[in-house]
């Protein structure tokens, strides 16, 4: 299932998403050194340049976490550095998790991510 919704841009809303998004669970690990936190977890939906996890576990708007998106067992976790731009439980009428935009300084690293998991032909699975 594939949601093509684009965010405001303006206002308090600035920081929301500016790419369609995609509706895709994908396993990944996300690592949070300055909170000594790290866990696994799963996307709820993906873009180009952010993805939302779910989670029990709330990190600050602006905290950078390292997500490790796990390719096999013979090749190492892609790995990207992400800024929380969002971060909610049910009861505060949002989605459990948090919202990760991608930092940009992984070119090469966001082609290949793009091209597993954005491509409708890059053959990621949806769980």
């Amino acid at each position: 299932m594939e949601v093509t919704s684009k965010s405001p841009t303006r206002g308090e809303d600035a920081d929301r998403r500016q790419f369609n998004r995609r509706m895709l669970a994908v396993e990944l690990e996300l690592v949070a050194p300055s909170y000594r936190l790290r866990f696994f977890t799963r996307t709820y939906d993906v873009a180009p340049d952010s993805i939302f996890v779910r989670s029990n576990h709330r990190l600050p708007i602006g905290a950078t976490v390292e997500v490790l998106f796990p390719r096999g067992p013979l090749f190492n976790p892609l790995r990207v550095t992400a800024q929380v731009v969002r971060s909610g439980f049910a009861d505060q009428g949002r989605s459990k998790g948090m919202a990760l935009r991608f930092l940009p300084k992984h070119g090469i690293e966001m082609s290949l991510l793009a091209a597993r998991f954005l491509d409708p032909n890059g053959g990621a699975s949806v769980s």
